[in-house]
């Protein structure tokens, strides 16, 4: 408060402001369910709808529709990027895109990556690495097109107890053991990608990634718009033990 304003500044801000709200004010879906963020302690059902969207993007992209129904089965997010929860109660359950923007305020770019069954077992290892039961960590992912569980019981880089994975090149989506020498292609934001976080297991790509043209909060507007009402809750991507 002791910085003073600069008028020129505040004219800028007066000129624009009108049009920034016409659009932060867009209606982009409903909701009957508290998406909520718990993102950084367990599988949040916010984050299933965030992660889903980046799927769903991708397949819009589809241009041949053949045996395979996408190219890239698996979408991820880091529990950090999710920021707010969105309330069922709030507007009788519609979702703006300011209330989105709110949710992912970082606007990062949605990129394909192609990376080994190793790596991609190694990110698990790496969401886990530091986490603290009833704490959790910011590091934490949350999934599409994953099963995994986690075993806190173990010490950390021996976490993962189990990790299926979504088939793209498949008729029917179903899920399979991850084979390390496999490869695998999954959408995530341009800051995973980079090894943000020290993920540097999405940096081992087998081949080039190949950036989305949208970011993030407007890929997952599209999926809400498509789905609404919203009715997504827990589905056991995610399972973390403590003990045997």
């Amino acid at each position: 408060n002791e910085i003073k304003q600069d008028p020129s500044m505040l004219t800028v801000i007066d000129k624009w402001k009108p049009s920034v709200t016409k659009i932060t004010n867009v209606t982009v879906g409903r909701t009957t369910v508290e998406l909520l963020n718990n993102c950084h302690l367990m599988e949040c059902n916010i984050g299933n709808l965030i992660a889903d969207s980046f799927v769903y993007y991708n397949v819009l992209k589809k241009k041949n529709y053949d045996e395979y129904w996408t190219d890239a089965p698996i979408g991820v997010i880091q529990s950090g990027s999710i920021r707010t929860t969105l309330n069922e109660t709030d507007h009788d359950g519609y979702i703006t895109l300011g209330q989105l923007i709110n949710v992912s305020p970082f606007a990062n770019k949605l990129v394909k990556v192609t990376i080994s069954g190793a790596s991609l077992l190694e990110a698990f290892e790496h969401s886990v690495f530091n986490y603290v039961l009833h704490n959790g960590g910011r590091n934490f992912l949350q999934v599409s097109g994953v099963l995994v569980e986690f075993d806190l019981s173990q010490k950390p880089g021996h976490r993962v107890s189990s990790l299926y994975l979504r088939c793209g090149d498949c008729s029917v989506p179903k899920f399979d053991p991850v084979i390390l020498t496999a490869n695998y292609t999954l959408v995530t934001s341009d800051y995973l990608a980079n090894g943000g976080n020290n993920f540097n297991a999405f940096k081992k790509i087998v081949k080039k990634n190949e950036i989305l043209s949208v970011v993030d909060y407007n890929a997952t507007a599209m999926y809400m718009e498509s789905i609404s009402p919203i009715t997504i809750g827990i589905e056991n991507r995610i399972i973390i033990k403590t003990s045997n």
